[in-house]
């Protein structure tokens, strides 16, 4: 190669060289640059880094104590307005779990307006558990720490912290209840399910469950098809009620808006198993919300206005109202000048082009017996044929003074003590009330009406026993009394609802005023002093009466020559009873029964009563007796006089024994008696037809026998008494009933008339089938079984066939079980078997 062709290659060499040298420049050059331009966006990073960095921001907390460093009050209220994340750490200790460690960047600030607001709080999550199986899919556990009240100067106190358990409720597919249902051109309904059956699925959100239920529910009715979720159970009636609503959308008439609406129902009856169907149509209206016509009353009673309340715009508002569905404007008058405002004043227009607004108002301050009314009213009158928009409103206003009364007064009464009295089954409370007898007066006698009520208790705050109306007014000179009768029954205090109450006001001619409230019942009114414990309620001639059913008779003799006060008794060890203590045992439903000292036969005693206090005098009516004047035995004791008188002598005296079997007859002058053979004697005395008989025994020459008949509507009542004092009188030779002759009288031998039936060893070993069917056809059943030591009385019987029966007899109880014995009886036969129930 030649110097030239070797120096041309060094050159190219050199020359590719520098083109490399200079491409390597180049890239390394942008490669640098590369570098800078990430160098300043690495730059930018991490001052956005550090902007973060300033946004984040560390709480520590161990239970409700701050750890460690905290901000200021003004600081957190800074990073809560920046929006800032703040990271809470929090340790507690919990019971069964030891220390627990938690993290959380959630907080509420809902209404933080200032550094000064306490609505601040940190929700920290602690524990989260999944329960499918039971009545919630997740239960979960959080703290809330609540900041310190504005008065703590740092933050770092302790915070308020509660543990809140949360329960998010279980559901699944099964909480849907899917239902079709399609109504007929007839108007029935035809339902996949029926209204039970939709009930036990609905009844998922039975109580303490807390299920969600969803119900999808389709109608097919009158060509469409319509959806519904909406659906309510009434559980108590078992109703099941499901709306299905149709939109026909919005129309305007008499230019407002309508938006029409029909509801269909479809309702079902789990108890009869069916569904009905309902439809109900409505409309809702859109009126324009318009604030109707306002007025300003300035100095000068200049009035001032809008442009809808101008003269000219007003009347052609009411010009055009003919059919318009909102016409209820409201009016308001606004009055600088007395700094006041009115409202609802009343249009009029008048056929001469003049309009008016009138306002009237009562000044309730001034209110006495009479009252202040102010009338003010707004006009104006066109200018000519028609309004040009230019008239101004005219105003005017007088005041008068009107009478005034209020509609109704109001009069609480109340006990004044809880004690009630109590006489003759009335109970009496003295009342008090806020108006008297002077206040309740005049308001009476100008026919004012009250709002009236009766307080148990002794305060106007007590309970409402009753609402109270005006009855009756018995006044005379300002003297009388004013009642007030109850609107209700009211419970006393001795259980017993009564019928009627009044609270009577009254006033005497020396000025004393009283409020006495009293009740009355359908039953006697107990003692309060607890006296009637354990008396009953019982009919005494056309009243209640309270008697003691333990009391036995009393029986007692009268010495006449020698009474002083004093009665004998002759059956209770010669006791010694005052005429109080016999009257007090009548009155309390002893019966009581008497013989003078001349005669053994005792008569009962009608009726006691004492004339007076001064003068106690008791009357014993007998039972045996013609006319009452005559049957009277008067003792009375009046200071130092005579202690006895014996009215009618003679009436009781003793029979002679050779008036033995012979009847006693009172004579009609009252002056005596007088013996009869042995023929019917009427006594008449009212309704009473009676006869007395004294014995043919003469070892008992007191012995004898009244009897009595009384009316008793069409029918008759016989009473026999033993006046020898017997507990009752015995009958014998009387005719027994058989099985045609029902008017017989039934004797002893035919009451206790028995039939057994035999049974040992689970058999029939005796019985008369002949007494069974008399006892059957008598109608007294007197049939015993005579089983293991027991005699049980026939609890029923079925005819089984022909002559056949089933007896069945009820034994002994252990408590828990009864025996049921069985007896089948026939002419031929009998079976006996026992179940234990």
């Amino acid at each position: 190669m030649s110097y030239y062709e070797t120096l041309c290659k060094v050159v190219g060499q050199l020359n590719s060289t520098g083109e490399t040298v200079n491409k390597l420049n180049e890239g390394l050059a942008g490669e640098i640059a590369d570098r800078q331009a990430g160098d300043a966006a690495l730059d930018e990073r991490l001052k956005q880094i550090e902007v973060l960095n300033g946004k984040i921001h560390f709480l520590v907390f161990d239970g409700a104590n701050p750890s460690g460093a905290m901000p200021t009050r003004s600081e957190l209220y800074n990073w809560v307005r920046n929006g800032d994340a703040i990271y809470t750490l929090f340790s507690t200790n919990e019971s069964g779990r030891g220390q627990v460690y938690a993290a959380s960047c959630s907080y509420n600030a809902g209404n933080w307006g200032s550094e000064a607001s306490n609505d601040f709080n940190i929700i920290v999550p602690l524990e989260t558990k999944y329960d499918s199986a039971n009545d919630y899919a997740v239960k979960q556990k959080v703290a809330q720490l609540t900041i310190p009240s504005i008065s703590q100067p740092s933050l770092n106190v302790p915070w308020g912290l509660q543990i809140i358990e949360i329960n998010t409720p279980y559901t699944s597919a099964e909480g849907v209840v899917n239902i079709t249902a399609v109504v007929s051109e007839s108007g029935s309904v035809n339902c996949s399910i029926t209204p039970s059956e939709f009930l036990q699925l609905y009844n998922m959100t039975r109580g303490g469950r807390n299920l969600c239920v969803a119900v999808n529910a389709k109608l097919a009715y009158d060509g469409l098809a319509r959806s519904s979720s909406i659906a309510t159970v009434d559980t108590t009636n078992r109703i099941v009620r499901i709306a299905f609503e149709r939109d026909f959308g919005t129309a305007i008439t008499n230019g407002v808006n309508q938006l029409t609406k029909t509801l269909d129902y479809i309702i079902g009856d789990a108890k009869t198993g069916t569904w009905v169907h309902e439809t109900i149509d409505s409309k809702i209206f859109d009126f324009n919300r318009y604030e109707g016509f306002q007025f300003t009353r300035g100095a000068g009673n200049v009035i001032t206005t809008d442009a809808e309340s101008t003269a000219s715009a007003v009347y052609a508002y009411y010009n055009g109202q003919s059919g318009k569905l909102y016409q209820n404007l409201p009016t308001r008058l606004i009055d600088e000048v007395d700094g006041a405002e009115y409202w609802n004043g009343v249009f009029d227009s008048y056929s001469d082009g003049h309009i008016t607004f009138t306002f009237t108002t009562a000044n309730y301050a001034t209110i006495g017996e009479k009252m202040v009314v102010r009338v003010i009213e707004l006009s104006a009158t066109k200018a000519g044929s028609v309004w040009t928009g230019g008239e101004k409103w005219s105003y005017a206003a007088k005041e008068f003074e009107v009478p005034y009364s209020p509609t109704a007064f109001v009069l609480d009464v109340w006990q004044a003590s809880d004690a009630p009295t109590i006489t003759n089954g009335f109970v009496t409370y003295q009342g008090s009330s806020n108006l008297d007898f002077d206040d309740i007066l005049p308001l009476v006698e100008n026919n004012q009406e009250f709002v009236a009520t009766l307080h148990k208790g002794t305060s106007d705050k007590g309970i409402e026993w009753s609402g109270l109306a005006y009855s009756s007014m018995l006044v005379n000179g300002g003297v009388g009394s004013i009642t007030f009768a109850t609107l209700e029954g009211v419970t006393l205090n001795n259980g017993i609802r009564s019928m009627t109450g009044i609270v009577v006001f009254s006033k005497d001619s020396n000025g004393v005023k009283k409020v006495e409230i009293t009740f009355s019942s359908a039953l006697p009114a107990p003692n309060p002093d607890g006296s009637d414990n354990g008396k009953v309620p019982t009919v005494e001639g056309t009243k209640w009466a309270l008697k003691d059913p333990t009391s036995k008779p009393l029986y007692i003799t009268i010495d006449v020559a020698n009474i002083d006060e004093r009665i004998y008794t002759l059956t209770d060890g010669n006791k010694i009873y005052t005429v109080e203590e016999i009257y007090s045992a009548k009155e309390n439903g002893t019966p009581v029964f008497i013989a003078p000292a001349d005669i053994g036969a005792y008569f009962q005693v009608l009726d006691f009563s004492f004339s007076n206090t001064a003068f106690k005098a008791f009357f014993l009516n007998v039972i045996r007796r013609t006319d009452m004047s005559y049957g009277r035995l008067t003792l009375s004791t009046i200071g130092g006089q005579t202690k006895g008188t014996y009215i009618a002598s003679g009436f009781l005296a003793a029979p002679a024994s050779g008036n033995n079997g012979k009847f006693l007859k009172m004579k009609q002058d009252g002056s005596g008696i007088e013996y009869v053979d042995g023929n019917a004697t009427q006594m008449t005395n009212g309704k009473l037809f009676g006869v007395t008989m004294f014995g043919a025994d003469a070892s008992k020459p007191n012995l004898g026998v009244q009897l009595e008949v009384e009316a008793a509507g069409s029918d008759a009542a016989i009473n026999l008494l033993n006046l020898y004092g017997g507990e009752g009188t015995k009958l014998t030779g009387i005719a027994t009933p058989g099985y045609a002759d029902n008017d017989s009288a039934a004797t002893v031998a035919f009451v206790l008339h028995n039939s057994f039936i035999i049974v040992q060893t689970e058999e029939v070993k005796s019985y008369d089938y002949q007494e069974i069917l008399e006892e059957i056809h008598r109608g007294t059943c007197n049939i015993w079984l005579d089983v293991n030591q027991q005699k049980i009385r026939l609890n029923s019987y079925e005819v089984t066939g022909s002559g056949a029966y089933q007896l069945i007899f009820i034994g002994s109880s252990d408590g828990s079980a009864v025996d049921v014995h069985s007896v089948t009886v026939s002419a031929s036969a009998a079976e006996y078997s026992v179940a234990t129930r």
